[in-house]
């Protein structure tokens, strides 16, 4: 998702022309729905497991990145932009906490805190590889906007990866 949230400004800039004030401001429609959905996150974790969450969140975001794929940047703002990351902004609510949750499960009180830093160097590790190898997929293409769509479908393919390794989670906690 970092991918996601360098790219999407630059588009933004690129693209539709806005200043950098006004892409930090047209990415509300993400920061917003994530922060809410952090929220209710907790009360969600009474009626299900963190897994369920896990899973819907990243299906949730892999809707959203895919929308935006299948969208083109060209097609403006809001039908290209806005919505998608409205959907990613939900997605991303519900993943990131049970995400760190999953990642520091079942570990003795002793080693805790030492998971939890391996979990977090695990997310920035994660996030610049899967930066890295978005821009060097998309590398070729010097039209920005050209660039920025491929680099969605990248993302969505990265996403359906992701909605798989989520799955086998699910999977492996039935079992």
């Amino acid at each position: 998702m970092i991918s996601y949230f360098f790219l999407a400004p630059q588009a933004m800039q690129h693209v539709y022309g806005y200043s950098p004030l006004m892409a930090a401001i047209g990415f509300l429609p993400e920061t917003i729905p994530q922060f809410v959905g952090a929220t209710v996150l907790s009360r969600l974790n009474n009626r299900f497991t963190n897994t369920q969450l896990l899973v819907f969140g990243v299906m949730t975001t892999l809707v959203g990145v895919a929308l935006g794929a299948v969208m083109g940047v060209q097609r403006g703002y809001w039908l290209a932009i806005g919505i998608p990351m409205i959907i990613i902004g939900i997605g991303q609510g519900f993943t990131l906490s049970p995400l760190t949750v999953a990642g520091v499960a079942h570990t003795d009180p002793e080693i805790a805190g030492s998971a939890s830093g391996v979990v977090n160097t695990a997310h920035q590790i994660g996030s610049s590889f899967g930066l890295s190898v978005v821009v060097s997929l998309t590398s070729q293409y010097t039209a920005y906007a050209t660039s920025f769509n491929h680099a969605l479908i990248w993302m969505t393919v990265l996403m359906v990866i992701s909605l798989l390794a989520t799955l086998n989670i699910l999977r492996g906690s039935h079992s």
